[in-house]
């Protein structure tokens, strides 16, 4: 399975290009939409009117605010411009993954100007997407080439055609190694969160002579890593590490029901969302403020068009799959993922307001073997690319020079 057992394509030249006739519905039903039914049931119970109070979900003042902005001062085309604008972008097929047949992997590449550049590979997560990370790969295009792909069934991608519980993290990681082989690429870091951690860990352990560092902005052990830490490891913990255990129990008890429902029910939330595109900015624009400091710096309409895309592709069910596989499958590869020795040169830098964040101790106790950089930022959250761009790729450099 991996890519000399492969078939693929040379990378055709793709366009972001939604029909006219999606825009014009998303308009139809935003035009004729009204929050004034729901905010009247809901405030009569309670009022989490608060920019940043998630005790009970999106704040209706924020789903106000995007609502107004898609009604008044949104352009999908523009946003769209901005997208083709990111880099080059690009479809691939591959064939050989077991019980797939031929899938369809999206990237967008872009190229440095530096001679001689290295190039990596910047994975996105959930709720994420390659735009997402638009900014954040431009200030890194500076002194390297950078690859976006699109982690399959997500956007442009396409999901599991088979069994959705035979689609691991080893499968995703071989498609996107499969993007850099396709551009003649021979070796690549790594840079990944959320999902994008877990892929970017399971390329470094399969491709040991290829992929050559990495960077983590968020560290996922599963819904039980915790479970690791005792007593007196937290007590030995310095301030900073003691807050990422607290963010993960906080996370774990109050914040994390949308991932037991997306692991156990993806066809009826799924189906739910994929119907109404206001009830999909409802669900998955909540994640975007929710994990994000008090005083967030992510624009409205760049929240908007990364959840549109969802909505355009009519991605949001096969997005849920890996969520439903840590359920429902054996530890296999999930257990792979955290015991797998990974023996390049990593290092971690995450967000003052991540979600949740191991100990350097924890770290070093898995799969890590040789950590060189264990950091707690002083802002940013689990959109760390999306919103603090230029201080990630510093980050992202800082490390890669010091190799």
């Amino acid at each position: 399975m991996y890519a000399d057992s492969l078939k693929i394509s040379a990378p055709k030249p793709f366009k972001v290009s939604i029909p006219q006739s999606q825009v014009d519905d998303l308009h139809a039903r935003v035009s004729s939409a009204s929050l004034e039914a729901y905010t009247s049931s809901i405030l009569a119970l309670s009022s989490p009117s608060e920019t940043h109070n998630f005790d009970y979900g999106i704040p209706p003042t924020i789903l106000q605010s995007l609502f107004e902005t898609l009604k008044n001062d949104y352009d999908w085309r523009k946003e769209e411009e901005a997208m083709n604008a990111m880099g080059e972008h690009y479809l691939i097929d591959v064939d050989g993954i077991e019980d797939e047949g031929i899938m369809t992997v999206h990237f967008v590449w872009l190229k440095s100007e530096k001679k001689d550049a290295k190039t990596i590979m910047v994975i996105h997560g959930w709720p994420g997407c390659f735009f997402e990370m638009s900014n954040f790969a431009k200030s890194l295009q500076s002194t390297y080439n950078v690859l976006v792909p699109s982690l399959p069934g997500y956007t442009f991608s396409s999901g599991p055609k088979a069994n959705p519980l035979s689609f691991t993290f080893t499968k995703a990681a071989v498609l996107l190694d499969a993007t850099a082989h396709s551009l003649g690429i021979n070796e690549y870091y790594v840079q990944g969160g959320d999902w994008g951690s877990s892929v970017c860990r399971r390329l470094a352990q399969i491709y040991p002579n290829r992929v050559k560092a990495i960077h983590l902005n968020m560290y996922d052990g599963g819904d039980h890593w915790h479970k690791q830490l005792s007593k007196s490891d937290i007590d030995e913990m310095p301030d900073l590490e003691k807050r990422g255990v607290e963010q993960m129990y906080k996370f774990f008890e109050l914040g994390a029901g949308y991932g037991q429902l997306q692991g156990t029910a993806p066809y009826t939330i799924g189906a739910a969302l994929s119907l109404d595109p206001l009830a999909l900015i409802a669900y998955v624009s909540e994640k975007f403020y929710r994990w994000s400091p008090p005083e967030t710096k992510l624009s409205r309409s760049h929240i908007l068009s990364c959840i549109l895309l969802y909505h355009f592709t009519s991605c949001i069910t096969s997005s849920f799959w890996f969520y439903y596989i840590r359920r429902h499958s054996p530890p296999g590869d999930f257990e792979l993922v955290r015991n797998d020795p990974i023996t390049q040169p990593l290092a971690f830098s995450c967000g003052y307001w991540e979600i949740q964040w191991p100990s350097r101790k924890l770290l070093e106790s898995n799969e890590i073997k040789d950590l060189r950089d264990y950091k707690v930022l002083k802002t940013g959250g689990h959109f760390l690319g999306m919103e603090e761009p230029d201080l990630l790729a510093g980050e992202v450099k800082g490390f890669l020079e010091a190799l």
